[in-house]
């Protein structure tokens, strides 16, 4: 099917227009191919745990996932200590809520596999956008403590996978959630971290382009920070053509904080080595 639709779109300004009209019907007839095999397979074998799983994936693949659900369903009744079964469930409720059974799916995986870190990982991507929803599940004071968790369930995810570069900039992500200018002695620590998770971020970055890219995020922060030197040395770090309107943003918002009397940030106490 892939490869149809790739034909297709190279075929799109061509004049070989019926094949694109008969595609739709070619693609619908290829997945019924494929649910029957399943469904034979799984009339032979109903006990089978990973067909299961697998069916029910794809079956969320090609858009049903009602149908995708009764696998996993079936799945966790045949195995209801297989970790897997529960991240795919989580996953499920996580699209299709409601959240509180994605939140307690995901905390089953983890709880069956602590060292798995996909499942915090995918808890704490969970907490991170529905925060209201993990405030009431954790019964936790506020948002500053929904984010502190979300922030601990990948950092438990990297212990276990040191070099995920996606992961360390969604954990680093996290932290613009943190309202600005709060006297909170939380966030005023968090915004620290965050700093942290940048630098990791940046060291773990594949190719020159994608530090550059992680330089516009510490630019942001070292501005937010007070951090106004190392700010500047590190938008003079940002070269790339594709990262120059965002370097003229940052240097636009260098230069209003830095002639901003008001601001409450200190060099001194907030001076750090860049990565």
């Amino acid at each position: 099917i892939q490869r149809w639709l790739q034909e297709a779109q190279k075929a799109a300004n061509s004049t070989n227009a019926l094949r694109s009209i008969t595609l739709p019907g070619r693609i619908e007839e290829r997945i019924n191919q494929m649910k029957e095999k399943y469904e034979d397979f799984i009339r032979r074998h109903p006990k089978h745990v990973q067909a299961r799983l697998a069916y029910g994936s794809f079956l969320e693949e090609v858009g049903e996932p009602e149908a995708a659900l009764q696998q996993w369903e079936q799945a966790k009744k045949l195995a209801p200590n297989d970790p897997v079964v529960w991240n795919n469930l989580g996953t499920f409720y996580g699209h299709h809520g409601p959240i509180k059974k994605a939140l307690e799916c995901f905390e089953k995986a983890r709880k069956l596999n602590p060292q798995e870190p996909l499942y915090a990982r995918n808890l704490g991507a969970l907490i991170s956008v529905y925060r209201r929803d993990a405030r009431e599940y954790y019964k936790l004071p506020d948002d500053i403590a929904v984010l502190a968790k979300a922030v601990s369930l990948y950092e438990e995810a990297l212990r276990h996978a040191t070099n995920h570069f996606l992961w360390a900039t969604e954990v680093a992500e996290i932290y613009y959630f943190l309202p600005p200018h709060s006297k909170d002695p939380r966030v005023r620590k968090m915004e620290q971290d965050a700093w942290k998770a940048w630098e990791r971020a940046w060291r773990l970055a594949p190719d020159e382009l994608t530090r550059q890219g992680v330089d516009v995020h510490l630019a942001r922060w070292a501005i937010r920070l007070g951090r106004f030197q190392e700010a500047q040395k590190i938008l003079s770090r940002i070269t790339h053509p594709q990262l120059q309107p965002l370097r003229q943003i940052l240097e636009r918002r260098l230069q209003e904080e830095m002639n901003n009397p008001s601001s409450d940030r200190s060099e001194k106490a907030t001076a750090s080595p860049h990565p």
